[in-house]
């Protein structure tokens, strides 16, 4: 189920277990890990199913370092978060990975 937390009114309270913050793929990796327990699981997203100008402003700032990107075009604040950016492009950890 997916819900538009805008849509709750102030009053309501929702009751859980766990809740993992941010739909990213450690996000999303973590809940479903928990599926078949007998928790009750609530996934937060502080953006949309999509890209949306209003939660993206959130991540505008300056960077105090080296030349980077704008910071607001390099994360996604959407359901599955920056890896939107990856296009499924991602690979299995190494051992070199933990080294």
């Amino acid at each position: 189920m997916l819900a538009d937390f805008p849509r709750y009114e102030r009053a309501d309270s929702i009751e859980v277990d766990v809740c993992v913050v941010g739909s990213g793929p450690a996000g999303v990796s973590v809940a479903e890990s928990l599926l078949d327990s007998n928790l009750k699981i609530y996934l937060l997203e502080a953006g949309g199913q999509r890209r949306e100008k209003a939660s993206q402003r959130l991540y505008a700032g300056e960077n105090d370092g080296l030349p980077y990107f704008k910071l607001h075009k390099t994360r996604l604040r959407q359901f599955g978060g920056t890896a939107n950016h990856w296009i499924g492009r991602c690979t299995p950890l190494d051992e070199i990975d933990f080294q």
